[in-house]
């Protein structure tokens, strides 16, 4: 049983890296001279990155989110808190009181239900 798991394993990982690949390859078609065939290219990009769900960053942004760890203050062994505190990255409206919150102020937030003020919160 542990030999097909691994072997699916690979098969998906391997079918994986050749989606990456076709995408590349695509991108990379973006640049064409031909505007058709680039405007195709970007086109099928496009949908095999909704096709296959397929979340992309930039180069580096990894080391940003890993900064940013300070900015969230959450108690994850606590199952009763289901906010978030955190800054905001977008501007938004409170949904207590219904004025504008701004980029970078601080927030709380809870899945589905939107953000507040943390004054507003209390």
């Amino acid at each position: 049983m542990e030999r097909s798991q691994e072997k699916r394993t690979a098969e998906v990982e391997s079918m994986s890296t050749k989606i990456l690949e076709r995408i590349a390859a695509l991108i990379a078609l973006t640049e064409s001279p031909f505007s058709e065939e680039a405007r195709t290219s970007a086109v099928l990009a496009c949908k095999l990155i909704r096709e296959h769900k397929i979340e992309m960053m930039m180069p580096g942004t990894l080391k940003i989110f890993e900064s940013q760890k300070e900015d969230f203050d959450f108690d994850f062994g606590n199952p009763m808190q289901r906010r978030v505190r955190l800054r905001s990255k977008y501007m938004g409206r409170c949904r207590e009181c219904g004025s504008f919150y701004k980029i970078g102020e601080w927030v709380m937030w809870a899945k589905g239900e939107g953000s507040v003020h943390v004054r507003c919160e209390r």
